[in-house]
């Protein structure tokens, strides 16, 4: 028992370190704990690619005379070893790991190879490469400058090569476009979903995976999430403008027409005048299909497969953690609905607030599809698998998308709540569509069955942080999950998003101990106005949730700024270690009014094993003034870790 709360221990402290950016320290921690495979993963992540590549060889515990034959896990990891060795420059050990699996003689590196052999192989459709330019590509690979070989291959048109060699330098971009440029537009996607968002051509990546997306005949959720940011804004170009279309039509083909709109009306945005997005919106206003117009699927292109990510993390054991906290997790969505809410508390709202809602529009008759219940089919597409949760305002179902062969979490609201949920839906999708981060929960779309509304969104495994609160959580599992909510949240921050129901029951632990963020549905968007304010709650009701809201939350929701999300913080850490709230009581209007006057009881009077800092950290968030607080989620996870590194 002390052996595997030790390695747990190990485990949180590489996991730790390696979010603090300490690649030494986080690799050591591993392979301490025993976690061969994330001591590499860290290494590579660093390009530390050789010592990488040493350490999965020693994962397999056997020479490489021994490697021919091998299968599954063991050939992945020798193949993913071969990468790291190319990627490091080592090319010779790389072919001979690669032919050491393969059971075969080992191939002499290209420069090695004679200058007829080579020449003879610079070939491309348009016929042979010219002398002088095979000559500068020989001379480039032989002083090893894959990079620049590559760039000139591609200029010369042989892609075949080009790709080839930037595959082995982990360059996503130029690889995905090659690959493109040569019609192998399943690997191009591939490569091209891997450019990172902040890339200096990300936006020309996400135009050309969405032509290959076409090409295929597929968009799944990774293509989904790679594009949205791109899609997010108005188009800059006339190509941007095509892709676009393309993407529209393809959400659309995919039943998301609610999504494939509004991609539509970002390319009205840029250009009124533009004839075919014009006729697709009148076409989708007469509630046509545009999903036709997408060309048919081809069959995909036969290729290699393509190398996995290194082993995951052995099962995430919580250091002191009792019988009942190491339960096997559960497979759920990544919020519970939400209980049937209170009577909301009244609070006067300013003048120009009091007005009426515009009328809703009224909505078609509800179709008599059958209840949902295991084993029936959602809008034609979902196949529902097993019951996940319930609340009263809905139920969340595993489902299987039958179109792109995967699971998801599917929130199907109460017919009598879904007319009064729409508005927070339609929210919480839009938000979705912007913030992409790890941190941060995915959902994909709404759609309608029968009278009742539904969003899909990202099926997780796990549990929410308030489900482990039997006992207070260890301090440094604490710090490891707020650290990480900080991350998802100062994403949302810098996009003038403010989530305004911040609690441990919004905060989800995967197995692995990667934290998603969920519930947008209240949340303060930039540019809202009070009519869209109005939309998410009812006029004079209370915006999120009594006991983790700020002062000036209560005050008036609509001006809060990040300050409120770092005060709601400051009530999760302290209820992590005291299982307690600071502000309790039976009244709600009690609790509200304890915020504003009150000041918090000291956690350690609570607890007090919490050490002072710790005290101080969640004091200061939870200061009345709100420029006393951190400044942003970045400060205070800097101050968190402070904290742990105390700890150690």
């Amino acid at each position: 028992m002390s052996g595997s709360s030790s390695d747990a221990e190990r485990l949180l402290r590489a996991r730790t370190l390696e979010a603090e950016g300490d690649v030494e320290g986080a690799s050591r921690a591993y392979l301490e704990a025993g976690s061969l495979g994330e001591a590499a993963r860290v290494l590579a992540d660093a390009r530390r690619y050789t010592d990488a590549a040493s350490l999965l060889l020693r994962s397999l515990d056997r020479p490489l005379t021994h490697l021919a034959g091998i299968t599954g896990r063991d050939r992945r990891v020798a193949e993913k070893a071969a990468d790291c060795y190319a990627l490091a420059g080592e090319h010779e050990l790389a072919e001979r790991i690669r032919s050491a699996i393969e059971g075969r003689p080992s191939r002499p590196p290209l420069s090695a190879r004679p200058r007829a052999v080579r020449e003879q192989g610079w070939r491309h459709p348009a016929g042979q490469v010219d002398a002088a330019r095979a000559r500068m590509i020989d001379e480039l690979v032989a002083g090893g400058r894959l990079g620049a070989a590559a760039r000139v291959a591609w200029e010369a048109e042989d892609f075949d090569r080009a790709a080839r060699w930037f595959l082995e330098l982990g360059s996503h971009y130029e690889a995905g476009m090659c690959l493109a440029d040569m019609s192998d537009f399943d690997r191009a996607l591939e490569q091209l979903v891997q450019v990172p968002l902040d890339h200096k051509y990300y936006r020309r990546a996400a135009a050309r995976a969405i032509e290959a997306a076409r090409h295929v005949g597929r968009f799944d959720f990774e293509l989904d999430r790679f594009v949205s940011p791109f899609l997010w804004s108005p188009p800059r170009t006339d190509g941007e403008v095509s892709a676009y279309v393309i993407a529209a039509r393809l959400y659309a083909k995919g039943g998301f027409d609610a999504t494939a709109r509004e991609v539509l009306e970002r390319v009205a945005q840029h250009d009124p005048t533009h004839e075919e997005t014009r006729a697709l919106l009148e076409r989708m206003s007469g509630q046509g299909s545009i999903g036709s117009l997408v060309p048919p699927p081809r069959p995909a292109a036969r290729r290699a497969d393509s190398l996995p990510d290194l082993p995951p993390l052995d099962g995430y054991v919580r250091a002191s953690s009792t019988v009942s906290r190491t339960a096997a997790p559960r497979t759920r969505a990544p919020s519970q609905p939400p209980a049937p809410p209170a009577p909301a508390v009244p609070v006067v709202p300013p003048a120009a607030s009091r007005s009426e809602p515009p009328a809703r529009s009224p909505s078609p008759g509800p179709t008599e599809d059958p209840p949902v219940s295991p084993g029936s089919i959602v809008a034609d597409r979902y196949r529902i698998v097993a019951q996940l949760g319930s609340g009263g305002m809905a139920l969340v179902w595993r489902a299987h998308d039958t179109e792109l062969g995967q699971d998801i979490a599917l929130k199907v609201m109460h017919p009598e709540a879904s007319e009064l949920w729409l508005p927070r839906f339609r929210q919480e999708l839009a938000l979705a569509r912007v913030l992409t981060h790890k941190n941060i929960v995915r959902v994909f779309d709404i759609g309608q069955h029968g009278a009742s509304r539904f969003i899909s969104m990202e099926l997780l495994e796990g549990m929410a942080l308030d489900e482990m609160f039997d006992q207070p959580i260890p301090l440094l599992d604490g710090l490891h999950y707020i650290v990480q909510v900080c991350a998802g949240l100062r994403v949302a921050h810098e996009h003038g998003i403010i989530h305004r129901d911040l609690k441990p029951s919004n905060f989800f632990v995967t197995e692995s101990g990667l934290v998603k963020l969920t519930d947008f549905g209240v949340s303060k968007a930039p540019g809202s106005d009070s009519a869209s304010e109005r939309g998410l709650t009812q006029v004079g009701a209370i915006v999120g949730t009594p006991e983790y809201m700020s002062p000036e939350q209560i005050e008036d929701a609509a001006s809060v700024t990040p300050a409120s999300d770092v005060y709601s913080l400051g009530i999760c850490l302290y209820e992590m270690y005291t299982l307690t709230c600071p502000f309790e009581h039976e009244s709600r209007m009690q609790v509200l009014r304890m915020h504003h006057e009150l000041p918090p009881p000291p956690p350690g009077d609570r607890n007090p094993h919490i050490p002072e800092s710790m005290q101080a950290v969640i004091l200061r968030c939870l200061a009345k003034e709100p420029a006393e607080r951190f400044a942003s989620a970045t400060e205070l996870a800097r101050a968190l870790r402070s904290v742990a590194q105390e700890l150690r």
